[in-house]
């Protein structure tokens, strides 16, 4: 796809973007799939879900079984798209053309090729009703669920406890405008000053004995290009 500014000059500080190869998210209603080529020379499986394998998904593919699928039928294709960027004025479109190659047992081809725009809104700026909040709730022992609010300390007891975090994320958008939301980072700062990078899903943490004192917890997240943050604190008694 070949992305630009529908703003021209108007908006100094939207980032350019190259013209560029998109790999495909994944396509339905296709049968078995050969990838051919892959972005960035990664040997990796067709259609990563997530994360950054995703963009190293095939941007060529094949269908070589004998009826991949029935005609007429809808093929089903998505491709990745960059960002929504987090200037106000930086209104996108990404301009997509895609080839079919046809061929059969005979090896007679049939090339067709489709372009099309799409339109990416912005994702931040202080007009757009993206809201924040983050709820933490912690889980020890079985079944003991603990909600935290931003700012407060809580105590709990002293001993060898696994603690798990639920960070809580939401970003949402009331009014229906595109919300841009990410995925949370948890950092613990610990009594002797070090710091611990805790990771998703459980953001887990056992606690021990030997270093009793305060931990504070900070959850960071990006809504609609807005830094998101909540800090509390727990105390783990000698």
């Amino acid at each position: 796809y070949d992305l630009f500014s529908n703003f021209n000059n108007e908006c100094i500080g939207c980032k350019t973007y190259p013209y560029t190869w998109a790999s495909i998210y994944k396509a339905g209603n296709v049968g078995a799939i050969t990838p051919q080529i892959t972005m960035y020379n990664s040997f990796v499986s067709a259609f990563n879900p997530a994360g950054n394998g995703m963009y190293q998904n095939p941007r060529e593919v094949s269908w070589t079984s004998t009826n991949p699928f029935a005609l007429p039928n809808n093929i089903n294709i998505q491709f990745l798209l960059p960002s929504a960027s987090i200037i106000d004025c930086c209104e996108l479109t990404a301009r997509i053309c895609v080839k079919f190659t046809f061929r059969n047992v005979d090896c007679k081809e049939c090339v067709v090729v489709n372009c099309f725009t799409v339109v990416i809104k912005p994702g931040g700026g202080a007009d757009q009703a993206c809201h924040c909040n983050i709820s933490p709730v912690l889980s020890y022992e079985g079944n003991n669920k603990r909600p935290v609010n931003c700012g407060e300390t809580i105590n709990l007891f002293a001993g060898n406890i696994p603690v798990n975090l639920n960070p809580g994320f939401d970003c949402k958008d009331p009014s229906g405008k595109d919300c841009a939301g990410s995925s949370v980072s948890v950092i613990i700062v610990k009594p002797d000053n070090t710091t611990q990078v805790l990771t998703a899903p459980s953001f887990s943490y056992t606690y021990n004995l030997n270093l009793p004192g305060i931990f504070e917890y900070t959850i960071t997240g990006s809504c609609g290009g807005k830094k998101c943050e909540c800090k509390f604190k727990v105390n783990i008694p000698k």
